[in-house]
């Protein structure tokens, strides 16, 4: 409870009592002296009254000579009920202003209260009009940048981060890692064909073909502008030769894609054995036009009339390319009997199933693909092992015929790559060659770690 602070004591009383009986005990002017003294303090604790109906307090530390030139109303001989902060809702209390309890103490400098309710709303409103301005200022700034800034990672970023780090040195140097699992399917779709994959270290590209008017022509479901010569055969062939028999730097010292690979699906139906015959005859004139390598290889493989690769006698190492024919499944049996009836030819095939060990089929054939036929992904545990035992079996089977393993229409996704590699499946298929790049490398690098 808030009060005055006592006066000092007897003071005021006797001044009163000497004024009122009019019985002068000093002097004829004692009662007028002593009736003046009570009208200056009852002034005073008026003043300090006025003071505490507007919220006021006391300060007990700090002294002042002056009383702020406050004014009210107060009524000297009764107690009185006043309100600390009454405009804000403050709470009563009682004020005894007799003046025969005595004069105020001292000069106590008044510390004015805050109206602490109808701040704390100011101040309320306040904080929620700057955070929504701050949150407007960020959600405006963010659509910006947005709106500026390309957020998505896409082939071409990539394409560009592997052109940064391996355009020089893939020209005159050890080039990029050269992922052997690696096959770009339907490569010549891509914006930049087999640069993108030599890029990505890719050991193997692939291209569908149409024979017309003497040539053939890359295309999915109709030939399109380029040719199988133009993009890919007769630039891999002067890379090789460039680069002393080797497409990427590093194959030698690290054992691995010392040959690469480019599938050619023959896609003229009525046409197969005459895209051989043409085929065979392109890449014959490639290995003529740009030169055999200085220990005596040619630049695409070469394989006598039993299926087995013609090596040279300065060299152990194999040609640094070659060639596979893959869509033949239809005309196989007339296929392997123009390969191996010359004396030489210059590919090999791709087939659907093992053939019979020790068969023609069996020595033309390098590679066993098959279309991808179960559910993915596994609906559980039970699933999943058995689509990993079928995998593993298929991969055993291949490698015992000396083949190697790939499925086609398969999901293209990292679950699925990374539980081909676990069973044994050689080659991924994929369409997507940067995603398929980090996958590889990371796991490659995880793996040395």
């Amino acid at each position: 409870m808030l009060r005055a602070p006592p006066s000092t004591a007897g003071a005021l009383g006797g001044a009163s009592k000497g004024g009122a009986a009019g019985a002068p005990s000093t002097g004829g002017g004692g009662g007028g002296a002593a009736g003046n003294g009570a009208e200056m303090e009852m002034q005073r604790l008026t003043s300090q009254d006025a003071w505490l109906l507007e919220g006021g307090a006391y300060d007990d530390d700090d002294v002042d000579e002056e009383d702020d030139g406050m004014t009210g109303h107060h009524s000297a001989t009764t107690t009185t009920t006043t309100t600390v902060g009454a405009a804000d809702g403050g709470a009563p209390f009682a004020y005894l202003a007799a003046p025969g309890e005595g004069s105020v103490r001292g000069s106590r400098k008044p510390r004015r209260a805050l109206a602490w309710p109808a701040n704390r709303a100011r101040c309320a409103r306040f904080c929620v009009q700057c955070c929504a301005g701050l949150g407007l200022t960020w959600t405006f700034a963010t659509f910006v940048l947005a709106a500026q800034t390309r957020t998505c990672w896409t082939a071409h970023d990539e394409l560009e981060m592997l052109n940064k780090f391996n355009a020089v040195s893939f020209l005159d140097g050890d080039g990029p890692l050269p992922l052997k699992n690696a096959h770009s399917h339907n490569d010549y779709v891509n914006p930049k064909p087999l640069t993108e994959a030599l890029m990505a270290g890719f050991c193997s590209v692939e291209g569908d073909v149409h024979l017309q008017s003497g040539d053939l022509f890359l295309g999915h479901d109709e030939p399109g502008p380029t040719t199988l010569r133009d993009v890919y055969v007769l630039p891999l062939a002067r890379m090789a030769a460039s680069k002393g028999g080797f497409v990427f730097g590093r194959s030698l010292r690290l054992g691995t894609c010392l040959q690469v690979t480019l599938l050619v699906d023959f896609k003229t139906a009525s046409g197969k054995l005459a895209t051989y015959e043409l085929l065979d005859a392109i890449v014959d004139r490639a290995n003529r036009e740009v030169g055999a390598l200085p220990d005596g290889r040619t630049l695409f493989q070469t394989y006598g009339a039993d299926g087995t690769p013609l090596a040279s006698p300065d060299s152990a190492l194999p040609s640094p390319l070659r060639v596979i024919a893959t869509g033949i499944n239809d005309v196989s049996a007339e296929l392997t009997a123009e390969m191996l009836g010359g004396p030489v030819h210059r590919m090999k095939l791709d087939v659907d199933h093992v053939p019979a060990p020790g068969s023609s089929l069996a020595l033309a054939s390098a590679w066993i693909s098959v279309k991808w036929s179960m559910p993915w992904p596994p609906a559980n545990g039970a699933e999943l092992n058995a689509t990993a035992a079928a995998l593993r079996a298929r991969a055993k089977e291949a490698h015992r015929a000396g083949l190697l393993a790939r499925y086609w229409s398969a999901p293209d996704v990292p679950d699925f790559w990374e539980l081909l590699l676990q069973s044994g499946i050689d080659l991924v298929n994929t369409d997507r060659i940067f995603s398929l790049h980090t996958f590889l490398t990371g796991r490659l690098v995880n793996t040395l770690d």
